[in-house]
């Protein structure tokens, strides 16, 4: 006599069968390789989907795999690789990650790479622009940061600011700004108060969406120019009648100092002293001020 088990093994079988059939096979995470040889990320330009992993074997020494254009990723950091060496990393986000080698990157393009990752399953990128500051401005160290973020299936979580010295090393942040503070027609807006020193910087902005979605903007380069305290003013005790400033300025700048004796127009300010500073500070007597009632001074830093 057959036991229940042994009747109704059959119909379990194919009940099981039938439904492996009829169900979609479940897609697993991808390993892919790149091979670093011959100075050159092979590929340098790779598509994966989010979830997949991505080893680097380097076959030749010495090379980094480290993050660079705005990403946040941590890739394989800033240690070497040897020949033999390998390094992972899981890429759980959609969005375009760049990466470099801190060693070669600057003389060989392919050490130059990018990891684009493909949108969740329903999920379009967010766009994002910058709109403040413009191309090849030049701005003082406090400036309105501004860009333009949207996400056409969901909404934008979060955009970055960011900043670096070049188009490979936009990894400093200005700080993150969220939907609690939105402007209108999209616009998201940080003021740079970090007070960086004069010279040229390369920006960028970093866009995150509801489900896990980034994009970074096109760089842009500004210049940030040396920046003039508010001057400090004071009379002589000359016998003669005379005017002291004493301003404080950045070493190696230019400026110009001008006086007017009417805020009316525009027009009305002439130059009394150009100078290039040697130091922090400059004494300046306005020898000139004599038999008028009252006079107003600027001080203008020039290119």
């Amino acid at each position: 006599m057959k036991s229940h088990l042994e009747i109704f093994r059959p119909v379990l079988l194919a009940l099981v069968l039938g439904l492996c059939a009829g169900s979609p096979p479940l897609s697993a995470a991808t390993t892919h390789f790149v091979y670093i040889k011959d100075i050159a990320f092979n590929p340098y330009d790779l598509t994966i989907a989010a979830g997949d992993t991505v080893t680097w074997i380097c076959q030749e020494s010495t090379h980094t795999v480290s993050p660079s254009g705005g990403t946040s990723e941590a890739f394989c950091g800033t240690g070497y690789l040897f020949n033999g060496d390998n390094c992972s990393q899981t890429f759980n986000s959609a969005g375009d990650f760049y990466y470099r080698c801190l060693v070669h990157s600057g003389f060989y393009p392919a050490m130059n790479g990018v990891i684009r990752v493909t949108a969740l399953p329903n999920n379009v990128l967010p766009t994002i622009s910058l709109t403040r500051p413009a191309n090849a401005a030049r701005i003082g160290a406090f400036f309105t940061f501004e860009a333009a973020a949207s996400d056409s299936d969901g909404t934008v979580k979060q955009v970055e600011f960011r900043y670096g010295p070049d188009a490979l090393s936009v990894t400093n942040s200005f700080g993150i700004v969220t939907n609690s503070t939105l402007l209108t027609n999209n616009l998201y807006q940080f003021i740079a108060t970090n007070n960086l020193p004069h010279g040229d910087y390369t920006l960028v902005a970093k866009v995150t969406d509801d489900r896990g979605g980034e994009k970074v903007s096109t760089a842009i380069t500004v210049t940030i120019g040396t920046q003039l305290t508010a001057p400090e003013f004071g009379l002589t005790t000359n016998a003669a009648p005379a005017f002291q400033l004493l301003v404080s300025i950045t070493p190696g700048s230019n400026h110009v100092v001008q006086a007017t004796t009417n805020l009316a127009g525009t027009n009305n300010w002439v130059s009394l002293f150009t100078n290039t500073a040697s130091t922090n500070r400059f004494y300046w007597q306005d020898t000139s001020f004599t038999n008028t009632p009252f006079r107003f001074y600027r001080v203008l830093q020039t290119p």
